[in-house]
């Protein structure tokens, strides 16, 4: 490819040349290279420490190649220079949360929600880890039911994944008639969308 090779070169010529890097790291995440890309981008923060972007692009590709500790490193850096930044706050809790530091992530889904206080995934994935965590320490079913029931009225309970996660939550409350009736609504609307498998 064109681009690839003259980035390539450039690079050669200045191997200090952030902007080269990140372009060859763009182009290797089009091709679906991610390990190639992560390391171009990883080289670019070599030179650019401090460079936010790169970070966050970072972590994303590490991430989605399963390097959870990694992506929680760089986003942790991106969290200090947005503090107020629920998309980056959300990330970084979902990082946790693949990393294993679960008291981490629902604080930190706690964190974005008071920023955000209607992001739809951060109430999901709140609700369903205090509702189904197999560590009880983590659960929280009451919690669990209130936020899942806001998400349901902010989709006016007509959207079947946080109709499942409700229904989760009020079986961790101990409510399992109220479990059996969200989870009957959720089945319903995911055979309506032809989601046969959830």
């Amino acid at each position: 490819q064109p681009a690839r090779e003259a980035f390539e070169q450039a690079v050669r010529f200045n191997p200090r040349d952030v902007r080269s890097y990140r372009h060859l790291g763009q182009i290797a995440v089009r091709e679906k290279q991610l390990e190639t890309a992560a390391g171009h981008y990883a080289r670019a923060l070599e030179i650019a420490p401090a460079d936010v972007l790169l970070h966050r692009q970072l972590a994303m590709l590490r991430g989605a190649l399963g390097d959870h500790d990694e992506a929680v490193k760089h986003l942790t850096q991106v969290a200090r220079a947005h503090p107020r930044d629920a998309g980056v706050l959300f990330q970084l809790s979902t990082a946790l949360l693949g990393a294993g530091d679960t008291k981490q992530a629902i604080a930190g889904f706690r964190k974005t929600l008071e920023v955000a206080p209607n992001m739809p995934l951060a109430m999901n994935n709140l609700a369903w880890v205090l509702a189904t965590h197999s560590e009880a320490e983590f659960r929280n079913g009451k919690e669990a039911v209130a936020v899942a029931e806001r998400l349901c009225e902010l989709t006016s309970f007509k959207s079947p994944r946080p109709l499942a996660t409700l229904a989760a939550a009020h079986a961790e409350a101990g409510d399992f008639k109220a479990a059996a009736q969200r989870a009957s609504e959720a089945i319903e609307l995911f055979a309506a969308a032809g989601d046969q498998a959830q």
